[in-house]
């Protein structure tokens, strides 16, 4: 799965909702989900990131 992927189906989440703020995205340890650009897109939307051990 790419990065960009995951960063369309955030911002598209955020488009849908209105805010995202508050919310807890809970993922695996994929690339995409630890990739620098979805932390930023993560961060700017205020979702906190989740990953399991």
């Amino acid at each position: 799965m790419r990065t960009e992927l995951v960063i369309d189906a955030l911002t598209a989440a955020e488009r849908t909702r209105g805010t995202l703020t508050g919310a807890i995205m809970h993922t695996d340890h994929g690339s995409q989900y630890t990739s620098r650009a979805f932390a930023e897109i993560c961060r700017s939307a205020g979702v906190r990131q989740s990953m399991g051990a």
